[in-house]
């Protein structure tokens, strides 16, 4: 899912995130092996799409009735949020927002660069490469605390149950919440 009206709140300089979140994600996703619907979040929000799993690539500008909109349709559905989801609530950064709409304490956060780096564990599963754009990133955001600490550089992870009996999970840029 792809929010058009989102893409016009990026300041220069965003496509360190744009590019990998928005743009080059869309190619990996043809590559997947299952077949896929690429989408407009106002397609969503009318209710013109229904899904087992919806990824929210810029879901970053919602105003509050598009969030209550939202929620209701993707209620028992698998939600992949990524990069700063609702972190504008109208026209404000409003990172509290964040947490309405995904069900994650996100705090914001600072590093060097925004790489990510296999652990032992990581490698055990298969992770090679390092992952991210190696530079900065702003704003950026860490699960459940103010700067992510396990992790050199840190990566954020969480899990949260949710009270319909699913759980959220979030991992590096990701975050996921089945319904």
């Amino acid at each position: 899912m792809i929010d058009e009206r989102a893409m016009l709140r990026l300041a220069a300089g965003s496509t360190v995130v744009t590019g990998p979140g928005v743009h080059e994600v869309r190619a990996q996703l043809g590559r997947m092996g299952a077949p896929y619907g690429q989408y407009l979040l106002d397609d969503v929000l009318a209710g013109h799409v229904h899904a087992r799993l919806f990824i929210m690539l810029n879901a970053l500008r919602l105003s509050a009735q598009e969030r209550a909109k939202l929620a209701a349709r993707l209620s028992g559905s698998t939600v992949i949020w990524c990069y700063a989801p609702g972190y504008f609530l109208g026209n404000r950064p409003a990172p509290e927002a964040m947490r309405h709409l995904t069900g994650f304490e996100l705090a914001p956060c600072s590093v060097g660069k925004a790489l990510a780096t296999p652990t032992e564990a990581g490698m055990r599963l298969g992770l090679r490469q390092p992952f991210g754009p190696g530079q900065p990133v702003r704003p950026l955001f860490s699960a459940g605390r103010s700067r992510p600490s396990r992790f050199s550089p840190p990566i954020p992870t969480a899990r949260r149950r949710l009270p319909s009996g699913g759980t959220t999970t979030g991992r590096g840029s990701s975050w996921e919440s089945p319904g």
